[in-house]
C-alpha cells in the first residue's frame, strides 16, 4: 500500500511442493487483508485514501502521482530561478 512506482511480483509454482500450501496461506492473508485495509472505517475516513487493487485505478494513481512530481519539481526549478533573478 502507498506505493506509487510499478511493482513487478513474480510467483514461481511447482508440482509436488509446498507451493500448495503457500497459496493457501496467501489467500488466508488475502482475505485477512481486505478486511483490515480495503474495507476499513479508518480507510473511509481518510479522504485521499485510494484502493488500488484494480489496475487501471492503479495506473491513474501512478499517473496522476507523476504529474504532481512534474509539477514540483518545475515550480522548485522556478522558484530557485526567481530567488537567483537580477540583483
Amino acid at each position: 500500500m502507498g506505493q506509487v512506482r510499478r511493482v513487478d511480483v513474480h510467483r514461481l509454482l511447482a508440482e509436488d511442493s509446498v507451493d500448495q500450501r503457500i497459496l493457501e496461506i496467501l489467500g488466508v492473508k488475502r482475505a485477512e487483508f481486505d478486511a483490515y485495509a480495503r474495507r476499513s472505517d479508518l480507510k473511509d475516513m481518510t479522504p485521499d485514501a485510494v484502493d488500488i487493487s484494480d489496475l487501471a485505478t492503479t495506473k491513474d494513481v501512478a499517473a496522476q502521482a507523476e504529474s504532481e512530481r512534474r509539477i514540483i519539481e518545475l515550480e522548485r526549478k522556478r522558484l530557485r530561478m526567481e530567488e537567483q533573478g537580477p540583483s
